[in-house]
């Protein structure tokens, strides 16, 4: 992560200037000189004027890195997720990591000692009577960060783990509860595995016969997800398939606030064994959209069916319910 930030320092070394036109120089001068006076917001415009005149994509990146360090001291976020999204459909469609990690990496930096600003004046993230405006702010900034978790992971590839795993432990800083700490470092564990093992860390699909539970989810979210009362019976378990037409008891899920946040939506798939009456005893396996699975297995265990039977007996079932999260 320190490697990635020293590149920001070329926009002030000599050897960089000289790959700028006069016109360039100029302008990164008066964007400088308006920085160090505190003006972010003419600095801003000097450098989106640099991006919108210069052919060289080192200086854009170099400009780039520069506005997202203005936009997190502005607290212009509307800016900051308009550049992370710029840098990220770059990324995806041509390949270009080097400025998106460039560009994340100065957000997570500012945004860290902007929370080391709250902490040294004692101010708590999760406290209620803050006034409306720094919450907002304090919102902001776990958004901001969750669109990079987001983003970053999206891209799969394992060249971003230190970002996902630097961006991870920033938004869990500023968790409102020790339940959303925990989530957020676990979440980094989770995508670091499957971007190792190579597995996909979304799966989102159309079709419900396309989904793909080998490359959906890693062993350590599955583990974290099933069941603790797994059935130590050895009774015969039929396979069933598609369970929701037996069911005779349909709990919907809880759509995740931060799912909404970040606009995940798409199918999770959950197998599981029914018992002889009917009851759902253990997760097997499940697949889907890592932020969505644990709503889907919070609901999945509260479903019912009606038993099944073979040769006249009650008797196990094995199938799986697939549950779509549409943001509505």
């Amino acid at each position: 992560m320190l490697r990635v930030l020293a590149v920001f320092l070329l926009l002030f070394s000599t050897s960089f200037s000289q790959l700028m036109s006069s016109a360039e120089a100029e302008t990164i001068r008066k964007a400088k000189a308006y920085f160090a006076s505190g003006n972010c917001s003419a600095a801003s415009e000097e450098l989106g004027k640099m991006k919108r005149e210069s052919s060289d994509e080192v200086i854009k990146s170099a400009a780039d890195s520069m506005l997202a360090e203005c936009y997190v001291i502005q607290s212009d976020y509307k800016g900051l997720q308009k550049l992370l999204e710029e840098s990220f459909q770059t990324a995806k469609t041509q390949n270009n990591l080097q400025n998106y990690i460039m560009v994340s990496a100065q957000v997570i930096k500012n945004i860290k000692s902007k929370i080391e600003r709250y902490k040294i004046l004692g101010v708590s993230f999760n406290d209620t009577s803050l006034p409306k405006e720094v919450t907002k702010d304090i919102e902001k900034m776990r958004e901001v960060l969750e669109k990079v978790i987001q983003q970053s992971s999206s891209l799969q590839d394992t060249s971003l783990l230190a970002l996902i795993e630097e961006s991870c432990a920033t938004r869990s800083s500023l968790a409102k509860d020790e339940y959303d700490s925990n989530y957020w470092k676990e979440l980094a564990e989770d995508i670091k595995d499957e971007l190792r093992n190579g597995r996909k860390t979304i799966a989102v699909v159309e079709e419900e016969e396309e989904i793909n539970t080998d490359k959906a989810v890693g062993p350590t979210l599955q583990n974290r997800l099933l069941n603790a009362f797994q059935s130590t019976t050895k009774e015969e378990t039929i396979k069933v398939g598609s369970l929701v037409e037996y069911a005779i008891k349909k709990v919907s899920p809880v759509y995740p606030a931060v799912a909404k946040q970040l606009k995940i939506s798409g199918l999770v798939r959950v197998e599981v064994i029914v018992d002889e009456s009917g009851k759902v005893t253990t997760i097997k396996s499940v697949s889907g959209h890592p932020i969505l699975q644990t709503a889907a297995v919070e609901a999945i265990k509260k479903w019912e069916f009606k038993p099944f039977t073979k040769e006249g007996r009650h008797v196990r079932a094995e199938g799986f319910v697939i549950l779509n999260f549409v943001d509505e």
